[in-house]
């Protein structure tokens, strides 16, 4: 009883929970995700990017928060689908000439992710502010 959830949307991460600790997803993720600390990883992300007007360095943590939540292979799918833009504000894509994207922009900073790929899998990602 001392990991009752504190409201709603813990309350439905745990409905999730079980899904995301079979060995079969921990083995497709290559990591054991906690359904309420991604839930809470994507609120804060979208919290902070839609803030107007919009902290880099904020942003920034926020998405170094969601890959220690959710893992190299989760985040990597995240943003290699565009998933992300559900959550994040549009931002127009300038050709970058390799692995990097532009995941918010405002205020003359931009913050870029860089996913770089073995194989068709992530082993490293770097989020930086420009």
């Amino acid at each position: 009883m001392d990991d009752m959830p504190a409201n709603e949307f813990e309350a439905a991460a745990d409905v999730f929970q079980w899904i995301f600790f079979l060995d079969e997803v921990i083995d497709l993720f290559h990591w054991p995700v906690n359904a309420r600390y991604l839930s809470a990883a994507l609120r804060d992300l979208r919290t902070a990017s839609c803030a107007k007007p919009g902290n880099p360095r904020e942003i920034q943590l926020a998405w170094q928060l969601l890959l220690d939540t959710a893992g190299l292979t989760l985040t990597g799918k995240f943003i290699a689908t565009g998933t992300w833009k559900e959550f994040c504000p549009f931002v127009v894509q300038l050709p970058s000439g390799g692995s990097k994207i532009t995941l918010w922009k405002g205020g003359g900073k931009s913050v870029v992710g860089r996913v770089q790929y073995r194989k068709d899998v992530p082993f490293d990602i770097r989020f930086d502010i420009e």
